[in-house]
């Protein structure tokens, strides 16, 4: 740089990677010539053998953002300018905004910023119904209810839902109205900002019944008596007795004994059970019914016993 003493402007001396020399005003050279600080290189590119197109950096990871800079052949500063809002899992994001614009004519050594990161959209919690997003990558999902948060260029799609009864009447994103697919669907395509998503419902007036009277519980039933049978003993002959004699009511399933003793001088020698014979030779003081599921009968017959 060097200042003319007699009118005391400032002049520097641009130079064009050897191409040529050119004198200009400090405050930039003439638009028809490029300089090497703004790295823009004029409309007739095809005259300089060092110019490039910028590439296509927006919807890259800063990695990839990286590679594709260095393949289009750039060799300048590259920065990257992280806005500081990605989930964890996310990174640094994607790149939203890129300086120089693609496919703009640049130096190959041109100083490029490159705009990276995540934005959030935040949906509100709605009554009579909800709003399910559709998440593509768990790591979208916040601590903070009812916020999503997408790389930059990424979309979100979430479905609406109304209770049953109620019907979707408007979904707002960012304040404005929008339409959802058939399926009640909507997709927010390329984040580049944040968003908000809030959907309202119409629901059917109830009518409010006075509070029935509960009905009196009915009283149980009473349990089944269970069933009796009847079992009748006697002595048929001799001189012996059975206890209980007669008639002798049994409830099913229980047991019933019978206590049998003779007479001085006798012995008894046989049972009967329902006319059967089914003990015999004095047989013991006692015969029982078990389980007694129907009638029965049992007799005894007593003997004199007989002297030798």
């Amino acid at each position: 740089m060097f200042i003319d003493n007699v009118s005391g402007t400032k002049y520097r001396l641009c130079f064009l990677f050897g191409l040529s020399i050119v004198i200009c005003v400090f405050s930039g050279c003439s638009k028809d010539k490029p300089t090497a600080d703004s790295g823009i290189l004029s409309d007739n590119v095809d005259q300089l053998s060092v110019a490039a197109r910028f590439p296509e950096l927006k919807d890259k990871t800063p990695a990839e953002a990286a590679a594709a800079y260095e393949a289009a052949g750039l060799t300048g500063e590259l920065s990257i300018i992280y806005n500081g809002n990605c989930a964890p899992g996310h990174g640094n994001g994607k790149v939203f905004r890129q300086e120089p614009k693609a496919n703009s004519p640049v130096d190959k050594l041109a100083r490029v910023a490159l705009h990276t990161g995540c934005f959030n959209v935040e949906i509100t919690k709605t009554t009579n119904g909800r709003i399910t997003p559709l998440l593509d990558d768990p790591a979208e999902e916040t601590s903070v209810a009812g916020v999503i948060n997408i790389q930059a260029y990424n979309s979100l799609a979430f479905e609406v839902s109304p209770d049953p009864g109620c019907d979707i009447s408007e979904v707002l994103v960012d304040g404005d109205s929008v339409t959802l697919t058939p399926s009640d669907t909507y997709n927010i395509a390329e984040v580049t900002s944040a968003h908000s998503v809030v959907a309202n419902f119409d629901c059917e007036t109830l009518v409010e019944l006075p509070p029935s009277v509960p009905e009196p519980e009915p009283e149980p039933e009473p349990e089944p008596e269970p069933n009796t049978y009847t079992i009748i003993a006697s002595v048929t002959s001799g001189d012996c007795s059975i206890s209980p004699v007669g008639d002798v009511s049994v409830s099913e399933g229980s047991s019933q004994t019978f206590e049998i003793s003779a007479g001085a001088g006798n012995i008894w020698a046989d049972i009967f059970v329902d006319e059967e014979w089914a003990v015999g030779d004095i047989g013991g003081p006692s015969f029982t019914f078990s389980d007694v599921s129907e009638d029965h009968t049992i007799s005894v017959r007593c003997y004199v016993a007989q002297k030798k």
